[in-house]
């Protein structure tokens, strides 16, 4: 069970795990989700927080399920040097959080990326 990692570590993990195969909403979604953790609602919001916050290059692209709905496709294509995915905070109860509508992300400071520039 993932009841102890974060949105974003649960996301990057299944990034990492699919390679070129990439990760839709519908892995993230009840009551089957793909890594065994809970729903995750917002999925492109915590791309778009590995992109920015944590220096993972990912790519997206619109594809067309079986059942005719549209959906993103997300691909990790590569990290920058110095960035990385972030680590649990320490002393914190995360599925507590979770159940309150809380991302224990949004309570983690900002990673500095050394090739971006950027917090």
């Amino acid at each position: 069970m993932t009841s102890s990692r974060t949105q974003i570590q649960r996301v990057a993990a299944l990034l990492r795990e699919r390679g070129p195969l990439g990760i839709t909403c519908v892995d993230f979604q009840g009551p089957h989700v793909a890594d065994g953790g809970r729903p995750v609602l917002r999925l492109g919001a915590r791309v778009w927080e590995l992109q920015t916050r944590h220096g993972h290059v990912i790519e997206s692209e619109l594809v067309t399920l079986s059942g005719g709905a549209r959906v993103s496709r997300y691909r990790l294509v590569g990290s920058s040097p110095g960035c990385m995915t972030p680590a649990p905070l320490p002393g914190v109860a995360d599925a507590g959080l979770e159940q309150l509508g809380l991302d224990v992300g949004l309570a983690r400071p900002r990673a500095r990326c050394a090739v971006l520039g950027a917090e």
